[in-house]
This record gives structure tokens, C-alpha cells and sequence, in this order.
């Protein structure tokens, strides 16, 4: 079922499709503006898929809310909420964005924490066709990860595989911090005219060719090697309020307690 209200509606509309996608049923309903999709009995009507679903849905939950991460991590006006119902747990919680005007860096931090979101720093440029903007990690000691599982490309606002690009900034990385096995996490948009650039792959269009894709590549290739090598040139600075207090010798604290006695 779908329940949908625009800011021009004064209530919601609720739509049941049946098992041949043709709408079963229509209702006015009271919600708030945006869109709900409910899907119940998925697979009912065949056995063995259904056998499948059950026994690895821990496995396909994981994967639904990857896919979902990702979609939230690019399309920061729409809010997302993706919460858990079970039998043993209750209601949990999974995925929470703010929407509107948080932008990325909302979107990042309401997923992943604002931990993450303060080891990251913004990276934008462009080619000719291509514009490109995201975030990547700082390349210091303890902002990299051991799995690529942080590592997010979009064309168009649309998740797509391209390794090739994340290899590029992967190498970059590890070289500016000398961890040879560390991935960082990475948020990538390129925008481009849908000519300069071919979904039509494989079937899932996760595959995508670039007409100049070696010009692209380079380009990435050095502005992350100029942010990096900014980034490892930065150090904190204290002022004499902020620095630390040293610890007073042993030799002199005695000498100070035996003046105060005498």
C-alpha cells in the first residue's frame, strides 16, 4: 500500500494494490506531508522464495539498509526513517534523517555520528562535463577503516559502482598515511549531461563508463592529492591558555612541602 499527502492537499490518499499491481482499494487518510510505502506477505505466493526470505532476512536486512544508507546519504531534502519490528526486540530504530537543509554533512552525521562527520573534509571540483563534490577522510591515523564499506559514488544523485574511481583516492590515501590495508570513507556526486556518461552496463545500471573517464580520474587523482598533501602539512596549535599543565617534579614538590614546614 502507498498513503501520500502533498502540501497542497488537506488530507493524505491511501492505495492497496493487489498481486497484479492494479489498485485494489482508494481512502482519505490523516497523515503529514510525504509518502509511506507499506509491503506485507512479500513472496507469499511462492514457496520456496519466501522459505529463502525467512531463513537469510537478517542477511537481507542488512543489505536493504545499505541500499537505503546510501539513497539518504545523496537525497538530503527527503527525511528517512526505516524502523525494525519484532517479536523480541519491539521497535528499533534503524535509519533517522532530518531532511530539508541539513545537507550532506547532516545526512552524515545523523547515520554515522558526529564522530565521523568531524574526520571528514569537503572535496569539490570539476572538469569540462563534470562537476564533482562530497566528502572524504582526513588522512591521518585512526580516520581510515579496515573494510571499503564507507565508500559511497553517485552519478546524478544515483548509487553506482566505480571502483576505478575509489581505487584512485584509496592509493592516495594510504600514501599519505602509510597504511597500506586503511580505507577512507568516501562520499562522491558527480554531476554530468547524460551523454557523457553510459548506464546502459549491466542490468542492474550499477556500471557506469565515462566517455572521458581518464580525464575524470586524473582530475580526482589530483585534488585529492593537493587536499591531502594541505591536510599533512596542518598541525593544532595551542595558545599558552590552552596548554596543557606539566606535572611538577617529585624533587621539587618536597623541596616546596619542606619550605612550608620550616
Amino acid at each position: 500500500s502507498v498513503a501520500t499527502r502533498t502540501e497542497d492537499d488537506a488530507v493524505g490518499t491511501s492505495l492497496s494494490f493487489g498481486r497484479d499491481g492494479e489498485i485494489s482499494a482508494r481512502s482519505k487518510v490523516a497523515r503529514d506531508v510525504g509518502t509511506t510505502v507499506c509491503v506485507a506477505r512479500l513472496f507469499e505466493p511462492f514457496a520456496v522464495r519466501r522459505r529463502e526470505l525467512v531463513r537469510t532476512a537478517q542477511l537481507e536486512m542488512r543489505k536493504m539498509l545499505a541500499a537505503l544508507q546510501a539513497y539518504a546519504l545523496v537525497c538530503t531534502a527527503v527525511r528517512f526513517s526505516c524502523v525494525s519490528l519484532s517479536a523480541k526486540t519491539g521497535r528499533q530504530s534503524l535509519l533517522q534523517t532530518e531532511g530539508g537543509a541539513a545537507g550532506m554533512r547532516g545526512a552524515v552525521a545523523s547515520i554515522f555520528g558526529a564522530k565521523q562527520l568531524s574526520e571528514l573534509i569537503p572535496l569539490s571540483g570539476s572538469t569540462d562535463r563534470v562537476t564533482i563534490h562530497g566528502f572524504v577522510s582526513r588522512p591521518r591515523a585512526g580516520h581510515g577503516r579496515r573494510a571499503s564499506d564507507r565508500q559511497y559514488t553517485f552519478v546524478n544523485s544515483r548509487p553506482v559502482d566505480f571502483p576505478r574511481l575509489a581505487r584512485v583516492v584509496n592509493d592516495a590515501f594510504r600514501a599519505s598515511t602509510a597504511k597500506s590495508e586503511c580505507f577512507p570513507f568516501l562520499l562522491l556526486n558527480l554531476e554530468a549531461p547524460p551523454d557523457a556518461y553510459d548506464v546502459n552496463v549491466t542490468p542492474d545500471k550499477r556500471t557506469v563508463f565515462f566517455v572521458d573517464e581518464a580525464a575524470l580520474l586524473g582530475c580526482i587523482g589530483e585534488m585529492v592529492a593537493k587536499l591531502f598533501a594541505a591536510e599533512s602539512c596542518t598541525f593544532a596549535v595551542h595558545t599558552p591558555d590552552t596548554l596543557p599543565l606539566a606535572p611538577r617534579p617529585a624533587a621539587a614538590a618536597e623541596s616546596s612541602s619542606s619550605s612550608s614546614s620550616s
